[in-house]
């Protein structure tokens, strides 16, 4: 994994609610204002925001020096192409925030999502929370709230995520020094389209998370998600189940039925029969 835990000093953390944002962008020139203006119109204001250009070729960074401009406390950083991963990773290395929330650079979030998030984290003193999203398409059509056919889980979560992943990243937010011991996102090809999931297993193996049931961000839907990137997704989703641990014969049990399960699903998308089931996958 390529991620450096931040180096911060006596004090630096002295905030136990503060919170730090990480929106990666590639190309999203036409996104990141709403993106930003979403976050800066908090109920619950966050401490730092970190905007990772990827490698844009667009006129996004013209973009963040006006954002830069508007809202003094954005930090930027600039790197050639390396994906999300990568991304999310490069920002939350500037951080210094007690939590670290992600916002990919298409979507936004609503006035209460942090303060309600906040509260919940420190209710129930779990190592990281996520929340449903209004999912849209590129036309602004709504297609329900739940972004996946699994339903959500509270507490231990591990075993019911095997079998979907319904953290949505851009829901999510996490304590910073949880993040920071599971070393941050994968950014090794094996695990290339699911690494947010993955490291929702390896977080769900470690801690435990709540989740707000209500929407509490837009979440975009792009038309082309629907067809051959959600099979290679699918796959990419089989074989990071296959490489999970398992102890005991419980578990081994779940991560078998949870292998059949996403090998039924990877069939589904290969002959779009999908679309006949998901409300989601018609989002496009």
């Amino acid at each position: 994994m390529l991620y450096r835990e931040p180096r911060i000093h006596e004090g630096e953390r002295d905030d136990a609610r503060s919170i730090g944002v990480v929106i990666p962008v590639y190309n999203g020139e036409k996104y990141l204002i709403p993106c930003i203006d979403s976050i800066f119109t908090q109920a619950y204001l966050p401490k730092e925001v970190v905007i990772v250009n990827d490698g844009s070729t667009d006129r996004t960074a013209d973009v963040i020096a006006a954002v830069k401009q508007k809202y003094p406390i954005v930090q930027s950083v600039d790197q050639p192409n390396a994906g999300q991963a990568a991304a999310r990773n490069a920002g939350a290395c500037r951080l210094t925030t007690a939590y670290i929330a992600f916002c990919d650079v298409d979507d936004t979030w609503y006035p209460e999502k942090l303060e309600k998030q906040i509260a919940l984290l420190h209710e129930k003193n779990c190592d990281f929370v996520f929340a449903n999203a209004d999912i849209v398409n590129g036309r602004g059509k709504h297609y329900g709230t739940q972004f996946s056919i699994v339903r959500p889980a509270r507490g231990s979560i591990y075993r019911k995520l095997l079998f979907g992943n319904f953290v949505n990243t851009t829901t999510v937010v996490m304590k910073a020094p949880f993040f920071n011991s599971l070393g941050g996102f994968d950014t090794s090809s094996k695990h290339r389209f699911v690494e947010d999931y993955d490291l929702w297993l390896r977080a769900a193996r470690k801690g435990t998370a709540d989740y707000i049931e209500e929407p509490l961000v837009t979440y975009l839907r792009y038309d082309e998600s629907s067809s051959h990137f959600t099979v290679r997704s699918a796959k990419a989703a089989w074989r990071l189940l296959a490489s999970q641990p398992a102890k005991g014969v419980a578990e081994k049990v779940m991560k078998v039925l949870a292998l059949v399960r996403q090998t039924a699903v990877t069939g589904m998308y290969a002959t779009r029969l999908d679309r006949m089931v998901s409300p989601l996958s018609k989002a496009g």
